[in-house]
């Protein structure tokens, strides 16, 4: 499902219909004039490149039979792990990478 549907959010992203130009539509992606802002990221095709790769992550997995997660290879735990941690995981990287900038500035100053 998530393959059609992404090809067709894809596709659907480069028409311009004139009837969605009015700006309060903008954030669908189907207006003919798009607005001249550097940060409008419109739903379509967005949302395609969302599912398809969602669509890409899910096929290694959906010909493979199910089975306990603790007989699983650890690549593949270490993977599920982070897949339902992956909020905590992005919380804590933060704060690791800024105090890496910053201690990267504190050894090469900008002149």
């Amino acid at each position: 499902k998530l393959l059609p549907l992404g090809l067709l959010a894809l596709a659907a992203g480069q028409w311009g219909v004139t009837a969605m130009d009015p700006r309060w539509l903008n954030w669908i992606g189907l207006a003919a004039h798009k607005p001249s802002t550097e940060d409008y990221a419109p739903l379509l095709p967005w949302i395609g490149v969302l599912w398809l790769g969602m669509w890409t992550g899910i096929q290694p997995w959906s010909s493979r039979p199910r089975s306990d997660p603790a007989s699983c290879p650890a690549p593949d735990r270490g993977v599920q792990w982070m897949g339902r941690h992956g909020l905590i995981l992005y919380l804590v990287h933060q704060p690791i990478l800024f105090a890496l900038f910053e201690l990267t500035r504190q050894i090469y100053p900008v002149r």
